[in-house]
């Protein structure tokens, strides 16, 4: 399955599903020590002596810690959760006036053997889609 550089087959699937893989890093960072947590909305990030101290959350509890890592896109990250004096000015400069992050893009096809019967309201959905879209059943394999 698929191509890189030219080389045909070079993707391959992930037991268990991609879900597996954050399973997987979750694990191997817990194993070494790591905290995760999740619905914890931070706010800031706390920097003391040009380093990292811990997190700022939007309960207005602080999470102390000498590592982060930010599942944010970088832009949200340097210029959000950091301080701009925070960060050095090259840095600054680069996200201030040239970073920029599009949104991913998916396309998925799924073929069936018969209409699933599910529904939705009309239009639910077009506040968080941008583009085109098409929504329509094709049967997987047409009746002789």
């Amino acid at each position: 399955m698929g191509e890189v550089n030219g080389t045909k087959g070079a993707w391959g699937y992930v037991k268990g599903g991609m879900g597996k893989v954050s399973t997987v890093i979750a694990e191997v960072a817990q194993e070494a020590g790591a905290e995760i947590m999740v619905n914890a909305d931070a706010k800031r990030i706390l920097i003391t002596g040009g380093k990292v101290s811990g997190v700022y959350l939007s309960s207005g509890s602080i999470i102390e810690c000498d590592h982060i890592l930010s599942n944010a896109d970088p832009g949200s990250t340097m210029l959000g959760l950091l301080q701009n004096n925070e960060l050095p000015t090259d840095v600054r400069t680069h996200f201030t006036r040239s970073w920029q992050c599009e949104p991913a893009c998916t396309k998925v096809r799924n073929y069936l053997l018969k209409s699933p019967g599910l529904y939705s309201r009309p239009n639910a959905l077009d506040k968080y889609c941008s583009g085109q879209s098409a929504r329509f059943y094709v049967p997987a394999k047409q009746k002789k």
